[in-house]
């Protein structure tokens, strides 16, 4: 079940955001009534990360251009 999301583009519609993780997902994705934003993680968040998938196996190589 989906109960947060973090919006899929600045300015992005939940709706919108909604949509687009929808047709990512493999399966029929239920979704909570009321859903949380989340906010980009920060540049010191995104380097914890990277300590557990230094190999970028759940990250993507698309992840690295954003911070480095």
């Amino acid at each position: 079940m989906l109960t947060g999301y973090v919006p899929s583009r600045a300015g992005a519609s939940e709706e919108e955001s909604v949509r687009n993780i929808k047709e990512m997902c493999g399966w029929k994705l239920k979704i909570k009534d009321k859903l949380q934003v989340f906010s980009l993680p920060d540049e010191e968040e995104i380097l914890f990360i990277r300590c557990f998938d230094p190999k970028r196996y759940f990250l993507g190589s698309d992840e690295s251009q954003r911070i480095k």
